[in-house]
């Protein structure tokens, strides 16, 4: 009766831990179902950070690359500006002294008309 006694108490004994086992078992498999979605949760966020970081990255880039192209182009403006300029006054420079010119011409002219005016009335008297 002992022996059966034991035998029970042992037979109770396993099932219980086989139970508890199990329990174990159920406990693990959900925390490790919720691991796991959590992991697959993650990923996808990180994957979305990473668009969203390779966009801004992206964005940067044309930024740099636009401000770049404006730094050369004013300085291209600038050196273009600087030509123009150089050519505005090489063209004052040139318009005053053709002005000279002219108003030496214009006297020369007058003088010459003057002179032929003064010849023709002159040679009207000596005929």
């Amino acid at each position: 009766a002992e022996a059966d006694e034991r035998s029970l108490a042992c037979k109770s004994d396993l099932e219980n831990k086989d139970l508890d086992w199990k329990g174990r078992k159920k406990e693990w498999a959900q925390r490790l179902k919720k691991e796991d979605r959590s992991r697959v949760a993650l990923e996808e966020a990180r994957g979305v950070l990473q668009e969203e970081l390779d966009e801004v990255e992206n964005q940067l880039l044309e930024q740099r690359h636009s401000a770049l192209n404006h730094k050369a182009m004013g300085m291209s403006v600038k050196g273009e500006k600087d030509t123009v300029d150089k050519l505005i006054l090489q063209s004052q420079v040139m318009l005053k002294r053709d002005q000279g010119r002219e108003d030496m011409l214009l006297q020369q002219q007058t003088a010459l008309k003057k002179a032929l005016v003064k010849s023709k009335v002159g040679s009207q008297y000596r005929n």
